[in-house]
């Protein structure tokens, strides 16, 4: 097992744009700031972000700091769940001071962590959930050196909280930028960096809201100050997009690209855009989203995507493809679908092979080396 990794306690500053809390892990520095509000010191948002990179180095996260009660015990399942899921060590954080008290009662109220996709909105329009805050974050899916897309989406951002009478508040982070995250997909990581924020953020709120259509991964990272919950978890993003297509809000200001491709929000062409755009087609919508290319382009750029790279698509495209769309648009999409699937099953054979290949190579070199031993 390697050396502890060392999370020192984490420290509040007024800067000249805001506020900033800070703190030193594994030797370099992780900060998060807001220009709206004050953020809070909070040791369980630092844990919440890094346990999952310390737990794939193999190294216990050592704190120097406490958590409360039901923090250590949320932190404790999330590490048994990634031992059971990825095979990580069973090493919880251990923590240099003592745990802290239980927190006080307070007036509710929930931030939704808001990107601007479809899970964000679906979230806020159509989950049930009441809202108070918009959160947009800078440094997740948009990094901190795109300044001019990140003006964009805060302009993006003011106009939906001003439509639905919530408050917008923006987080920059250099998380991602950590040489910790570079070992860990960021999938992965990113339900304790959402939870993070939300921890950051907690002594505005007392409810963190994440939009998201896979399975929970925000599960274990709540305290007594702060409930991290999933919303509308049981439905995939294409029933989410069906069910709030028609809202005007989406129309101008959805935002679904991970690309960050050009200057416009969406690039229209990469796979995300592109399965967006069928969907939104499919429902006799794209003409209004002014936030993507004009249909006319639609089947070219399906052609020109070599293939999907995840597989577990493969049926969403299958039902697209059913769906009422153009006929060049539908045997654009089956000819992507067909040459993704040929792809899939090479790569797989290849790695099938390649494991068949290390296993022989394990089992022939200890017998060889016994007949080529000089007597």
């Amino acid at each position: 097992m390697h050396d502890p990794l060392q999370l020192e306690r984490p420290r509040a500053q007024a800067t000249a744009t805001g506020s900033r809390v800070t703190a030193r892990v594994g030797g370099a520095d992780i900060w998060f700031e807001s220009p709206d509000v004050a953020l809070r010191p909070s040791v369980e948002g630092f844990v919440a972000a890094f346990l999952l990179p310390a737990l794939e180095l193999r190294r216990p996260l050592l704190v120097a700091g406490y958590a409360c009660p039901e923090f250590v015990a949320g932190t404790r399942q999330v590490v048994e769940r990634a031992h059971q899921q990825w095979g990580l060590p069973l090493l919880p954080p251990r923590y240099a001071a003592a745990i802290g008290e239980l927190a006080g009662a307070r007036s509710p109220r929930a931030g939704l962590l808001f990107s601007g996709g479809i899970n964000s909105f679906h979230a806020l329009l159509a989950s049930g959930r009441h809202v108070d805050d918009l959160v947009f974050v800078q440094g997740f899916d948009l990094p901190l050196t795109d300044v001019s897309r990140a003006l964009r989406c805060e302009r993006s951002l003011s106009e939906v909280a001003e439509a639905t009478s919530t408050r917008a508040i923006r987080v920059r982070t250099n998380l991602r930028l950590h040489p910790l995250f570079q070992h860990l997909s960021w999938e992965r990581a990113r339900g304790g960096a959402l939870a993070a924020v939300g921890h950051v953020l907690s002594d505005h709120i007392t409810a963190a809201l994440v939009g998201s259509s896979g399975p929970s991964s925000v599960r274990g990272w709540s305290s007594a100050s702060l409930r991290v919950d999933q919303v509308a978890g049981g439905f995939d993003a294409g029933q989410k997009l069906r069910a709030i297509a028609q809202e005007p809000l989406l129309r101008q200001h959805l935002r679904v690209c991970r690309e960050n491709r050009g200057s416009d929000p969406n690039c229209s062409c990469c796979e995300r855009c592109l399965r967006t755009r069928m969907t939104l087609l499919a429902e006799g919508q794209s003409s209004d989203y002014r936030v993507f290319e004009s249909d006319a382009t639609l089947a070219e750029r399906l052609d020109a995507m070599e293939r999907i790279v995840d597989p577990s698509l493969f049926p969403v495209y299958q039902t697209l493809i059913t769906r009422p769309l153009p006929a060049d648009v539908a045997l654009a999409a089956s000819r992507l679908l067909a040459r993704s699937r040929v792809t899939y099953r090479r790569l797989r054979r290849r790695a099938w092979l390649g494991r068949v290949g290390s296993a022989a190579r394990r089992i022939w070199r200890p017998s060889h080396s016994a007949y080529a031993r000089p007597a």
